[in-house]
């Protein structure tokens, strides 16, 4: 039996450093970006994720570290010497060329023994079209298009080039809700289509854990985590994590009993529950202060006269209808005010005022120091 290779990454970035003056933006940044995959670089507005993605097309540098493509240093190469191509938000279509004229400019820049004649652009150009299905629109100008149409449009201008990556800067933020939607589906198979690189930045985190093959977050320059979906959500590894990614319930609370196989019993105020060893990443001392994050959809609500052993009793203060769930607030002693889901079918299987019994699991916590 052989051992399974681990893919080797087509973009390195090694020890990156950006200062924009006395502002440290990007703090030694390491990452590795895999041949075919779909990344995400996911954070709030001022994290460094627009100015990472920039200095991976060349269009700022970095003031230290190494930005590698395939065996190549390109830290320090204009944009245009790079396999690299972006999508930027505002998609930057040439308003006074029609759809086939955009899509061939940068074919028709190409010099040396990248040059292609005229056969070999009109080809090209035709190509691209199929593959975001935009043949038929070919003559049209950007500003006779829809915001989804031009997206695509940009799309095929960036792919034409054939390059090793291709970089989307919050490409869908200018698209209403259900269009953005949709445009997830579409550029999530379009990716797998054409097997390229996608390194894709932006702050909506529906969108990333939506498309991703992995997401890196990033928050004040530093790199939190770098994982899959799953991971990010259900494995957060810092409490920035756990609170950006998802909605989670947040609290503050003591370990009161610690066993030794890392399981331990948790206290907030009166409340007490029991957690297992995989919710925290080091062992818990009897009396040490932590943070608590649980999931809303974790909590499950059952009638004040269960006999589910360690349910925990509460009021019902507040439902909110939220389309396909309810939001449940659930006040525990007066001491732990949580939040609890329920899919929406039919009508509210509780009313405001009434005594409920709540439950999780012990390894359905995340727990830190």
């Amino acid at each position: 039996m052989t051992d399974k290779l681990t893919p080797m990454p087509i973009l390195t970035l090694s020890n990156i450093e950006k200062y924009y003056g006395a502002s440290h933006v990007v703090k030694n940044l390491n990452l590795a970006i895999e041949a075919g995959e779909f990344l995400t670089i996911l954070g709030p507005s001022g994290c460094g994720k627009t100015t990472t993605l920039r200095m991976i097309g060349g269009f700022e540098l970095p003031t230290s570290g190494t930005i590698t493509l395939k065996d190549e240093d390109i830290s320090l190469l204009p944009p245009y010497k790079r396999h690299v191509n972006t999508v930027f938000q505002n998609y930057a279509l040439f308003p006074n060329m029609n759809v086939e004229q955009n899509i061939a400019f940068g074919l028709k820049q190409k010099k040396g023994t990248e040059k292609m004649s005229a056969s070999q652009i009109q080809q090209r150009v035709e190509e691209m079209l199929q593959m975001v299905q935009m043949t038929d629109f070919s003559r049209r100008k950007p500003q006779e298009l829809s915001g989804g149409q031009q997206q695509r449009i940009a799309i095929a201008r960036a792919v034409a080039n054939n390059p090793e990556i291709l970089l989307l800067d919050e490409p869908l933020g200018a698209l209403d809700l259900k269009l953005r939607k949709q445009m997830q589906s579409e550029l999530k198979s379009l990716q797998k289509r054409l097997g390229k690189t996608f390194v894709y930045v932006t702050h909506d985190q529906e969108e990333a854990l939506t498309m991703s093959d992995r997401i890196a977050v990033m928050n004040g320059g530093n790199l939190e985590q770098i994982g899959t979906s799953n991971e990010m959500y259900y494995h957060p590894e810092t409490p920035f994590v756990a609170e950006f990614i998802g909605e989670s319930n947040k609290f503050e609370a003591r370990a009161t009993k610690t066993q030794n196989d890392g399981s331990a019993s948790i206290s907030a105020g009166s409340v007490y529950f029991p957690v297992s060893a995989s919710t925290h990443k080091d062992p818990l001392r009897e009396g040490q202060k932590v943070i608590v994050f649980l999931r809303p959809e974790a909590i499950r609500i059952h009638p004040a006269n269960t006999r589910n052993e360690g349910a925990l009793k509460g009021i019902l203060q507040e439902i909110i209808f939220v389309g396909s769930t309810r939001k449940y607030r659930i006040d525990l002693k007066g001491e732990l005010l949580l939040t609890a889901l329920e899919t929406t079918l039919g009508e509210a299987s509780y009313s405001v005022g009434d005594e409920v019994a709540l439950s999780w699991k012990p390894e359905d916590c995340s727990i830190f120091a």
